[in-house]
């Protein structure tokens, strides 16, 4: 049996970045959830943060769609080259979570003031398992 997700997305953005869709960006596969939080500063650049966050999944999903067990167990490395092949300008946050296709285990890699919670279903309780630290020299000023 392969373990696989089972997930879907849905991006709400701010309502005034409603219009072009927000500057954030997702991406999920069966063993790949990612999630990027566009810089919304590069704005007073003339640069719109949405591109670069919108590039980065997309090359964040195509390693994933391409990748082995091995590769897998790497999200960071997957950051790292899809940041590598994304030509556009701009910044972002960026969290990455692999799942193992056969042993129980899920690989993560965050970067930036986001970041993530593992939760577990206990009865109608969440347990949180885990939570990731965020990385930042201040607000809105991500590492």
């Amino acid at each position: 049996m392969e373990n696989k997700f089972r997930a879907g997305i849905c991006l709400n953005p701010h309502p005034q970045k409603r219009h072009k869709g927000g500057e954030d960006a997702c991406a999920v596969t069966s063993n790949l959830i990612s999630v990027a939080d566009g810089v919304g500063g590069w704005v007073e650049s003339g640069i719109d943060p949405a591109i670069f966050s919108r590039k980065l999944c997309a090359n964040i999903e195509k390693a994933g769609l391409a990748a082995d067990e091995v590769e897998l167990m790497k999200p960071v490395q997957i950051m790292i080259d899809a940041v590598k092949n994304n030509k556009e300008t701009g910044s972002s946050t960026c969290v990455i979570c692999t799942l193992d296709k056969v042993a129980p285990v899920i690989y993560t890699a965050n970067l930036g003031d986001s970041g993530y919670m593992l939760l577990r279903k206990s009865g109608q309780d969440l347990d949180m398992l885990f939570r990731s630290k965020e990385q930042q020299h201040s607000f809105n000023f991500p590492y």
